[in-house]
């Protein structure tokens, strides 16, 4: 009997096969389990419900820190959403910026902010942007990459000029 390429293929094919009917097996013994668990909490769910609205208190271990909330799929670290009054962190940030009397920058007042006054946010460029919107007189630039925020009454070109491109003339020597 040759054994040729054809016949290896197809022995591939039934063992590929075998391998899906297992797996379909595995999956639909493991959803019945899960779902008797399922019904059994929602069994015992409704009898609470029926005693009535006594709560009871079950002890459980304290996250060390309340802003991050474990994934366990992952096995990373989400932080919380954390909900800030922008119109108080406005005010923050003008003082900050007042204190200061030159441009700051995202990350120094993120930096400053946390220190100070306690307050981190998940994304800063973005809550940063809605607090200085809660705020009259809050400018931002950019200087490179980098990104500053001002007070409005600072003229920055005359206090803290920001390297301009060079103009074609400049480059020509003329």
């Amino acid at each position: 009997m040759n054994f040729t390429e054809r016949h290896a293929l197809e022995v591939t094919l039934k063992s590929l096969l075998e391998q899906r009917v297992d797996l379909r097996r595995q999956y639909v013994e493991q959803d019945k389990a899960i779902g008797l668990e399922i019904k059994e909490l929602l069994k015992r769910i409704r009898e609470l419900d029926e005693k009535g609205p006594a709560p009871e208190e079950i002890p459980h271990e304290p996250n060390t820190n309340p802003s991050e909330v474990p994934q366990q799929e992952s096995g990373r670290i989400r932080r919380q959403h954390i909900r800030h009054p922008y119109q108080e962190v406005g005010q923050k940030i003008m003082a900050i910026l007042a204190e200061s009397q030159q441009p700051v920058s995202l990350q120094d007042l993120t930096r400053r902010l946390k220190h100070s006054h306690g307050i981190e946010f998940t994304n800063p460029y973005i809550s940063i942007h809605k607090a200085i919107n809660h705020v009259q007189g809050i400018t931002s630039f950019k200087d490179g990459r980098k990104l500053f925020f001002e007070l409005e009454n600072r003229n920055r070109n005359e206090q803290h000029p920001v390297e301009e491109d060079k103009s074609d003339e400049e480059m020509d020597g003329n």
